[in-house]
Parts: structure tokens; sequence; C-alpha cells
């Protein structure tokens, strides 16, 4: 549930999310009908839009079917408006693949795993994943999902410990940031 006192901005954000979600699952949806998924009101469903059209991450498609009233235009979610960049430590390599916001993949690359010191390997990692970023003709979103194995801590991007790698506190993050133009989101895989 919303935590109140959060404030401003994690409500717009949270509401932001909401509206994202609504269009990706009833798309084409008119913004009336947003306003009876969300629970939100008109006004703040036309506020939001009007901030992400801009984006390209949304588009109008067209008039709604009159039922009564002024058609509404038609919202759906704009897939390959941006896409998404993601690499995950398998046993002997990494696989990296960029998808659009539907989740299609449309590269993927299998990169052979260099195991030398846990510095090491997310050092070339990222170079490799700096040469990928600047080589895609992809609108990339502004980071890059990073799967390893072990316990990890999210919020830090620290990997806390993997057994199999024999790694312990490792920061992954601040490895991979050093190398390249994205924000690294680290997850367990």
């Amino acid at each position: 549930m919303f935590d109140k006192a959060a404030g401003p901005e994690v409500l717009k954000q949270h509401n932001r999310q909401l509206v994202m979600s609504a269009i990706e699952a009833h798309t084409p949806v008119s913004r009336a009908r947003l306003a009876r998924y969300t629970k939100l009101s008109r006004t703040s469903i036309s506020q939001i839009v009007d901030e992400l059209l801009p984006t390209g991450i949304i588009r109008e498609t067209g008039e709604s079917v009159l039922t009564g009233g002024r058609p509404g235009l038609l919202l759906e979610l704009n897939a390959d408006a941006w896409h998404a960049l993601g690499v995950e430590l398998r046993d002997t390599e990494w696989v990296v693949v960029i998808t659009n916001l539907a989740g299609k993949i449309c590269r993927q690359l299998n990169i052979p795993a260099e195991y030398r010191s846990p510095e090491d390997t997310f050092r070339t990692l990222g170079q490799k994943l700096a040469a990928i970023i600047k080589q895609t003709e992809y609108k990339l979103l502004p980071a890059v999902g990073v799967g390893v194995p072990g316990i990890v801590d999210e919020e830090a991007g620290v990997i806390i410990q993997s057994e199999d790698r024999g790694w312990v506190d490792v920061p992954v993050r601040r490895l991979l940031e050093k190398e390249i133009s994205l924000r690294a989101l680290v997850i367990n895989r």
C-alpha cells in the first residue's frame, strides 16, 4: 500500500506507474477508461498522459467507439520507443539482451565470461557493455539490469556472497558504473 508520509513526488511516481500498467494491460484504452481502471481523477489522468506523450512511451492511436458523448482518443504503449538492456551471468557466459518495452528480444549476445578477480570480471563486462551501448541503434532506458548468482543487496548493488564463484562483498554497481553511462540495477538471477 502507498505510504502517505512519503511525499508528493513518490505519489506522482506511483500514479504514473499505475497509469502505465493500466495502459499496458488494456491497450488501446481511453483516458476515461484509465480513470475507471486506476480510480484516479480524469484531471490526474490527463496530467499524467500529458507528461508521458512527449516521451514517446505512449501514443494516441485514434478515437474510441462512440458510446454516447464525445469519443475519446485511445492510448497505447509504444513498445519500441525505448529499449532495456539486461545482462545475466550464466555458468560460462554473459547473456546480454536488448528488449523493447513489451519484452520482445531485439538483440541477444553471448559473451564468454572471463573469471579472474571479481573486480576484473565486472570491469571487463563494463567495457564490453560500453561498446554495445555506443554501437546500438536503440534508444536505451537509463539503466541496465544485471542478474548475478548469490546473495545480493539490491539496494547497494553488491553481491554479498556467491558460493559458486567464491565471491564476497563485490560492489557490482560501482564497478560497472565506472565503465558505462547507465545505472546498474543488480539482482539475484
